[in-house]
């Protein structure tokens, strides 16, 4: 980042900068750490899972990949959701970052204009933003279990439902 121009820094605040540095090394730490291990290991599971289906019953396999779709809709659009909230509170800890950097680092301008009320004014609204945006985050993120589990359980009964009636004698 510090081969970067003069232009760049000028058209950037601190905060933003010191919040991208951070959220960054924290994503991909964690991207590193569990995200690949768990990709593997998901994957794995999937091709498992796929063979066992296609193994108890081909027919059950192929309504099931093909209904897939449905299923994988609303889980694209929650995480598309995710992502939005996601990039809005990288956003708002830029703006408090900003905000503290910029107190401290004028700690001098700040107390010769009597200005740490209107500071600490300045702080409080960011840090209540940020606030109000992890706790959307949030809410999406609890949101998603309980839909994916809704709609499986919409598709194991459909999937049975249609087999009950397959199974029972005509009359």
């Amino acid at each position: 980042m510090l081969d970067q121009s003069a232009a760049f820094f000028s058209g950037q605040t601190t905060g933003k900068l010191l919040s991208r540095i951070v959220n960054d090394v924290a994503q991909v730490q964690q991207a590193v750490s569990e995200t690949l291990g768990d990709l593997a290991r998901e994957s794995l599971t999937l091709i498992g899972c796929v063979a066992l289906l296609f193994y108890y019953d081909a027919r059950l396999a192929l309504v099931s990949l093909t209904s897939a779709p449905l299923v994988v809709y609303p889980l694209v659009r929650l995480g598309q959701r995710v992502r939005r909230t996601t990039r809005r509170s990288q956003e708002a800890l830029e703006v408090i970052t900003h905000v503290g950097a910029e107190a401290f680092t004028g700690h001098r301008i700040v107390k010769a204009f009597g200005a740490e009320e209107r500071e600490a004014v300045k702080f409080e609204k960011a840090s209540q933003n940020l606030y109000r945006t992890n706790m959307k985050v949030t809410s999406v993120l609890s949101v998603m279990p309980p839909v994916m589990e809704f709609i499986g359980g919409l598709a194991i009964a459909a999937c049975c439902g249609t087999e009950v009636r397959k199974s029972r004698p005509a009359g």
